[in-house]
């Protein structure tokens, strides 16, 4: 019985110290990193950067602001002076000059001269003008054809080199015309059309780029060519007549060069 009662007090006595030890390892504090909380994930980014806030200053705003306008200003102001001021140079009328015919030995009226003249509109004289006329008469009574590339004279030089004074005008080609080709225009057996072009530049224009104009006109015929009393008229063709961009062809643009007058058309096979 003692045995038994001692064995009894003995397992309670390991019963005491299990419970006292569990208690003090429940008792130990367990910290689980669950990494930021949401709270430092949505921290804003400048307080993450290690760089220094920086705020705008207004008068540095202002002033970038009042320079790129003083720029834009200066531009469209040199755009105004540009447009204002420049040559403009086209076709003012075609020119027949007193006397305009050649005698020949029969004292027959032997062909007429015509003349454009060309004006420069502008405020500014021209810089470098070049001037170029042709013709060609059109057995065919509906005028050029839609292919046709209005080619320049067949002179060694390209064109005439003048100055046009502002707001003055110049003559340009002396074309001669023959009187048979003039009866027949008369007689409406065909036409005859007169094209030219002017190419000119100005110290207004940067890098003294050329300006161009163009012109073509269908000359009619008013009464018996062959009389000194005969007068002529003009028409514009709807194409070749603009200025700059509205030209057929581009500044500096060399075209076909044909005898002036000759039957040219249609071109020679190459």
């Amino acid at each position: 019985m003692p045995i038994l009662s001692n064995e009894k007090s003995t397992g309670g006595a390991q019963n005491t110290t299990y419970n006292e030890n569990y208690s003090a390892y429940n008792s130990i504090p367990i910290h689980i990193d669950a990494g930021p909380s949401i709270q430092n994930q949505q921290r804003k980014p400048h307080e993450e950067s290690s760089w220094p806030s920086y705020t705008p200053d207004p008068t540095a705003i202002i002033g970038i602001i009042a320079i790129v306008a003083y720029f834009l200003q200066a531009q469209i102001m040199r755009k105004t002076l540009v447009t204002t001021n420049r040559p403009y140079v086209s076709m003012e009328h075609i020119d027949v000059p007193n006397p305009v015919t050649k005698i020949n030995h029969l004292g027959q009226i032997d062909h007429w001269v015509f003349s454009p003249v060309w004006q420069n509109a502008g405020a500014t004289p021209t810089v470098d003008l070049t001037m170029w006329a042709n013709y060609t008469y059109f057995p065919d009574v509906y005028g050029i054809p839609d292919e046709f590339d209005f080619p320049d004279g067949s002179s060694n030089e390209r064109g005439s080199k003048v100055t046009i004074s502002p707001r003055s005008t110049k003559n340009g080609e002396r074309l001669s015309i023959s009187i048979s080709e003039l009866n027949k225009a008369w007689r409406k057996n065909g036409r005859i059309y007169i094209w030219g072009w002017a190419e000119y530049s100005s110290d207004l224009f940067r890098f003294r780029s050329k300006k161009r104009s163009e012109f073509c006109v269908e000359v009619i015929v008013v009464g018996n060519p062959e009389i000194i009393e005969c007068s002529f008229k003009y028409r514009r063709w709807y194409k070749y007549n603009g200025s700059d961009s509205e030209c057929l062809r581009k500044a500096g643009f060399c075209a076909r060069r044909v005898v002036a007058g000759d039957p040219f058309w249609p071109p020679p096979a190459q």
